[in-house]
C-alpha cells in the first residue's frame, strides 16, 4: 500500500485528503446489499441489543429479505470526513483520509455507524470495508484496493492484515483460535461498462483473492475513476454471496 509522505514541518491535519479526487471531504455514498446464502437464500441483518441500553446494538440476527424490521440495515452510507480525528489521539503516524460508515434502516435512519480509513493517491486507491454485523464477514475477504497503472494484466499483493479470533470469529462463517494471516492476491481484468443508479459508469475490474489456513474468499470489485469503488461482488469463506452497490452519490 503507497502512502503519502511529508516533510515533518507539514501539519495540516487534511494532508491525506486535500488532493482526493474521488474521496472528497464532505461527499457522501450510499450502497445497497444483497446477501445469499450458499443455497440460495435471500436475507438482511437485523441489530439487535441484550441490555437495557436501547442504543447499544451488541448481536446481530438474520431477517427475511422480505420481511425487513425496525432495526434491519438495508443501506450503508460513507460521509468522507475532514481532519484525522478519532485516529491521531490513538495514533499520531494514522496516515488515512477518515470516514464514517452509518448503516441505516429502510426509513433511512441510522442504527449504528464507525469510524474508519481508505488511501487515494496517484499511486492507489485503497479501502477499509464495513465491519458491523454481517459485514464483519468481509475481513476474511480481499479489501476493495486498485494499484497504478490502471491497465488490463497489472497485478499486486497486499499481505498487511492480521485478524484476532477475539473479535472476527463466529460460527456463521468461520471458528477459529488465535491469529489469521492473510495475503491477498490482485488482478485488473478487464474494462466493463456497468449499468447503476449513476447511469453507465465505465469500470475497472478487479479480480482478488484472500487467502489463508482456513480456506479463501473472492472478491471481484468495479473501480470507476469518478465514483471509485461502485460495484463490490463477494463470494465469502462459507460460500455464501455479498453484493454491494453504490446507489447514491451526495456533493456537499
Amino acid at each position: 500500500l503507497y502512502v503519502e509522505e511529508f516533510n515533518e514541518s507539514v501539519t495540516d491535519e487534511n494532508r491525506y485528503n486535500a488532493d482526493n479526487n474521488i474521496y472528497k471531504v464532505c461527499r457522501k455514498f450510499t450502497f445497497s446489499y444483497d446477501y445469499i446464502d450458499s443455497i440460495g437464500n435471500k436475507f438482511y441483518f437485523s441489530l439487535k441489543n441484550k441490555n437495557s441500553d436501547p442504543d447499544n446494538y451488541d448481536e446481530w440476527v438474520f431477517v427475511d429479505f422480505d420481511a425487513p424490521t425496525k432495526n434491519t440495515i438495508v443501506e450503508i452510507e460513507q460521509e468522507i470526513l475532514s481532519g484525522l480525528s478519532p485516529f491521531r489521539e490513538i495514533d499520531p503516524n494514522y496516515y488515512h483520509t477518515v470516514y464514517t460508515n452509518k448503516y441505516n434502516s429502510k426509513k433511512g435512519r441510522e442504527k449504528s455507524a464507525e469510524t474508519t480509513g481508505l488511501t487515494e493517491n496517484e499511486k492507489n486507491v485503497w479501502i477499509h470495508p464495513p465491519r458491523v454485523g454481517l459485514f464483519a464477514m468481509l475481513e476474511f475477504a480481499p479489501f476493495p484496493y486498485i494499484q497504478e497503472p490502471y491497465e488490463i494484466g497489472t497485478t499486486w499483493t497486499w499481505d498487511f492484515i492480521s485478524i484476532s479470533s477475539e473479535f472476527w470469529s463466529d460460527p456463521r462463517w468461520l471458528e477459529f483460535e488465535g491469529q489469521i494471516d492473510i495475503i491477498s492476491n490482485y488482478e485488473i481484468t478487464n474494462i466493463v461498462n456497468i449499468e447503476t443508479p449513476l447511469g453507465l459508469l465505465e469500470c475497472y475490474e478487479i479480480t482478488s483473492t484472500a487467502a489463508h489456513q482456513y480456506g479463501q474468499a473472492h472478491l471481484i470489485s468495479y473501480f470507476n475513476t469518478e465514483y471509485g469503488f461502485v460495484k463490490l461482488d463477494y463470494t465469502n469463506l462459507n460460500s455464501s454471496k455479498l453484493v454491494i452497490d453504490l446507489i447514491e452519490v451526495q456533493e456537499d
